[in-house]
């Protein structure tokens, strides 16, 4: 079980990661997906 929650730590914290970066680069490009839709 130990295993497992730290699996999911590292897991989420990655994905929040990622998530920040994604955001980041959308608010960059931002004007261009809202365009699109």
């Amino acid at each position: 079980y130990i295993e497992a929650a730290a699996l999911y730590l590292a897991l989420s914290s990655v994905l929040s990661a990622l998530q920040t970066r994604l955001e980041k680069r959308l608010n960059r490009y931002g004007g261009f997906l809202e365009a699109r839709s």
